[in-house]
């Protein structure tokens, strides 16, 4: 009875290290940018407001034993511009930030060896980018290193993680406020110190809508902090440290769903690999994030760089993209989030469909952009049409519209909102009170990592 016993016991054993076995998973891309001319390091994601085959990836060149500079490929992979900036490390971007009474996107780029970062406006029309920074530079410690944004969902507010790689600063993260100005430039200052780390932090990324920050330092795991400045800068945990984890942490990328579900993406070279840990833990134990699995690909390359989205991304890429560095070859590859899930890793429930009305990174209900009324509708007598929508929770909200090209015409709301339901109205005019001529227009709504578009149609 006893052996019995004692068998039982190991039996059961092999059975819990078997269900905590990590799935394996090998992708394949599809799509491959052209190389940069000396070493590619970080990746990052603009996605077209209207038109997703349009795209852009926003790639760095370190230049090791050249200046380097920054890189920007459609998602066909082909080159569309080159900017010969002196050695830019880490990049990253967002949407609507407030220049000049204009709504702009932005990338930031960290630079390798001067103490700034720099801020470069996405032309939607242009597909370019335009550097905004400021006269006055914004500031940062020495060698700066690793880079994310962030944007606070309750005003909007955004910001900028930077770390270093120099030994006088390399332990602590600096977070800049950014802010535009009537200048037409991008502003920024350093409002907090944080950081519980005794190594080199390199690849950040920011969980907006949970309000968490993720910091690699290579050789111990991922620190996780509060993001919101307002909060207390104390560590909140530790994850991809676990004992079998024998390589590196090096670029950390964010797949978000609406429902708070997803996924924290780690890179390791060493390993030749992703890891993959839940967006968040159990209900009692929320910073407690397993590995649960392990993307490879078939060329067993690896890299540094990592940036993936659950969002619609072009015709290839309907349910979202994971970009993966390619260092040897100096690339970026783009893999199908699907095909890297293979059934084992969720797909977030999107419509994957071009049709413009449908454009949605998110299932939940209470989440709804409403039909415009009347459609059409027509500017005799100052007529307007009114835009209905639901928010499932309170935030900060943006609703645009835009015209076929994809240009920004007019911005109805940029402010917090309770949840509940809104109505807005429109009278055909562009934010100079000028009357637009008549054809198709497209409005979106936009909140905390959701995204929502229909077309409306305006007459004479």
């Amino acid at each position: 009875f006893f052996l019995f016993l004692l068998c039982a016991a190991w039996w059961c054993c092999r059975l819990e290290v078997f269900a905590q076995t990590p799935d394996t998973l090998i992708a394949n891309y599809t799509v491959s940018t052209t190389a940069v001319g000396d070493d590619a390091d970080d990746v990052a994601l603009w996605l077209h407001p209207t038109i997703p085959d349009s795209s852009l990836i926003i790639g760095t060149d370190k230049g090791t034993t050249t200046d380097g500079g920054l890189y920007v490929w459609n998602l066909q992979g082909t080159l569309q511009q080159f900017l010969a900036i002196k050695h830019p490390n880490n990049v990253d971007l967002r949407y609507d930030l407030r220049v000049q009474g204009v709504n702009i996107d932005i990338a930031a780029v960290s630079m390798r060896t001067q103490s700034r970062i720099r801020i470069f406006k996405i032309d939607s029309l242009a597909r370019k980018l335009v550097e905004v920074t400021s006269n006055s530079p914004i500031l940062v410690p020495s060698l700066p290193y690793g880079l994310t944004l962030y944007r606070r969902p309750r005003d909007g507010a955004l910001y900028a993680f930077v770390s270093s790689k120099h030994p006088d600063f390399a332990k602590k993260i600096v977070q800049v406020r950014l802010w535009g100005e009537n200048d037409g430039k991008v502003h920024g200052k350093i409002v907090r110190e944080l950081g519980e780390h005794n190594g080199i932090i390199e690849g950040m990324v920011t969980d907006e809508q949970l309000g968490y920050l993720y910091c690699a330092e290579s050789d111990s795991g991922v620190h996780k902090y509060y993001a919101d400045p307002a909060k207390n800068g104390n560590r909140l945990a530790v994850i991809a440290n676990e004992t079998s984890f024998k390589g590196d942490r090096k670029g950390l990328a964010l797949y978000d769903c609406a429902d708070s579900a997803g996924y924290l993406l780690v890179a390791s070279p060493d390993e030749q690999a992703v890891k993959v840990y839940p967006r968040i833990g159990t209900k009692s134990a929320p910073h407690q994030q397993s590995l649960l699995a392990v993307i490879r690909n078939v060329t067993k390359k690896y890299g540094v760089g990592l940036e993936v989205t659950s969002q619609l991304a072009s015709r290839k890429f309907p349910r979202g993209v994971m970009i993966w560095h390619d260092e040897a070859d100096r690339k970026f590859r783009l893999y199908p989030w699907e095909k890297v899930a293979q059934g084992k890793l969720f797909v977030c429930e999107t419509k994957p469909t071009l049709v413009v009305e449908n454009l949605t990174n998110t299932s939940v209900k209470q989440f709804h952009l409403a039909q415009n009324y009347p459609n059409p509708f027509a500017r005799t007598f100052e007529r307007e049409t009114e835009i209905r929508f639901q928010l499932a929770r309170g935030g900060f909200v943006e609703l645009r519209v835009y015209n076929l090209l994809g240009q920004p015409v007019r911005s109805l709301v940029q402010r917090v909102l309770p949840a509940g339901e809104h109505s807005f109205f429109w009278e055909g005019k562009n934010e100079n009170g000028e009357f637009l001529s008549s054809g198709v227009y497209f409005y979106q709504l936009r909140q905390e990592g959701f995204s929502q578009m229909r077309k409306m149609t305006l007459l004479h």
